[in-house]
């Protein structure tokens, strides 16, 4: 494994593609929430939520290479769990993304794997899944719209998530497979963590902070905030069973200015799924 950095990506091998398809079924777009999605909703959004600057504008069609990584977990404060450092993961793993025909493209294969006619706007998304007992979560996070052609998918490691069985809550609280995992990380303009602000509630079971090196869940008051890492996970989410939905996570708090500011963005989800997300807090 080696380390690699946000943006345009040195060319390396390609692993063996062991296989190949383009399934004819459209990405329903849905909207999540408490009750769970609802796949006849189209979303539309001018928030970041790890997709870039702007509103959706048209449909873009892109050359997209996928990098399948795990965090360094050598890797501390600010920029904890950061698309900026991470290792690529060999083995074996099934991506799929959407394309400009409304098709989902999937290959299976090693990373990275390359895709023709990438869909690209705000509700652009990318999915990985492991081989079994390979140690870690399926994945999926957005398609940056500034992506210049690569797209590193984070996924984390089962053991990752252990810490949830350990918070104080009133009732028993385990990762439910049948739910949705989302990892929010707010982020300043040059990518790293942003401490002091709150997420407001996304409908899942439990909002849990990092703080240091222990996930807390914070009572509702005084109101929970991040720390320099800027992390938030939406514990078991309602989501559905097959890719297309989005949640919004909004984020507020105090921007460096001293001003109350409150921002949003889309994070795909799916049953099963550890999503990942950056959310630009300015």
């Amino acid at each position: 494994m080696f380390r690699l950095a946000i943006g345009p990506y040195f060319a390396i091998a390609f692993g063996l593609l062991v296989a190949c398809s383009s399934r004819d079924v459209a990405p329903g777009l849905a909207q999540c929430g408490a009750s769970g999605c609802n796949p006849n909703t189209v979303v539309s959004s001018s928030g970041l939520g790890g997709a870039g600057n702007g509103t959706d504008s048209g449909t873009l069609g892109v050359t997209m290479n996928v990098f399948v990584v795990e965090f360094d977990h050598s890797v501390t404060g600010a920029n904890t769990w950061s698309t900026a450092s991470v290792q690529e993961l060999s083995g074996t793993f099934t991506v799929d993304l959407p394309s400009t025909l409304g098709t989902i493209l999937t290959l299976s294969g090693g990373s990275p794997l390359a895709f023709d006619n990438v869909l690209v706007t705000g509700q652009g998304w990318v999915s990985a899944v492991p081989a079994t007992n390979s140690g870690h979560f399926p994945g999926m996070r957005n398609i940056p719209a500034d992506s210049a052609g690569s797209v590193n998918v984070p996924l984390l490691r089962t053991n990752d998530l252990d810490f949830v069985s350990t918070l104080p809550s009133t009732l028993p609280l385990t990762v439910d497979s049948t739910k949705a995992q989302v990892v929010i990380k707010v982020v300043d303009a040059n990518g790293v963590g942003v401490s002091g602000v709150t997420a407001l509630d996304m409908g899942a079971a439990a909002m849990a902070y990092l703080s240091g090196s222990f996930w807390t869940l914070p009572p509702v008051i005084p109101v929970p905030t991040t720390d320099v890492s800027g992390l938030i996970m939406a514990i078991n989410l309602n989501a559905l069973s097959q890719p297309g939905g989005f949640v919004t996570a909004t984020i507020t708090g105090i921007n460096p200015q001293g001003l109350q500011v409150t921002v949003t963005g889309l994070i795909p989800v799916q049953a099963g799924f550890v999503s990942y997300g950056t959310v630009l807090f300015q």
